[in-house]
């Protein structure tokens, strides 16, 4: 709680990048952490980036074909505002600074987890109808 601690919000916001609702989070300076980490935008011809659009059925979980067309899952970050430090090593006890580094998707294919668990008519193991995010925050010493 307050402006000194590290905070993160995630999940499925149902919003566009350009709705009100993410901007009531970005405005109150929340970091998109897709973008933070310099990852494009979702591209809706190609599907890469985006997050949702399939439809919630076997058939197109398990479609080879991303069919995705939105991104409206989201991690967002509020990093520490003054005294940005964290602990960057537990052994050395060293400080250093929060960053946001690397952001993603992460099962951005229907049925990610096939090798595991075998294609149709095999049971499905990834039920989701939307790719998951992920974000990579560092902790990086100082000099």
């Amino acid at each position: 709680r307050g402006a000194n601690n590290l905070a993160l919000i995630s999940g499925d916001f149902n919003a566009l990048p350009d709705s009100t609702e993410y901007r009531s989070m970005t405005n109150r300076g929340w970091l998109d952490s897709h973008l933070a980490a310099a990852q494009p935008e979702c591209d809706s011809t190609s599907g890469i980036g985006c997050t949702s659009g399939r439809a919630s059925n076997a058939q197109d979980i398990e479609n080879p074909a991303l069919h995705v067309d939105t991104r409206i899952d989201y991690i967002f970050a509020a990093l520490p505002q003054e005294n940005n430090t964290c602990v960057a090593s537990l052994e050395s006890g060293r400080r250093g600074r929060y960053a946001i580094t690397d952001a993603g998707l992460f099962a951005a294919e229907p049925n990610p987890f096939a090798a595991a668990c075998g294609n149709p008519p095999d049971a499905v193991c990834w039920i989701s109808d939307h790719s998951g995010n992920q974000a990579r925050l560092t902790c990086t010493p100082s000099p």
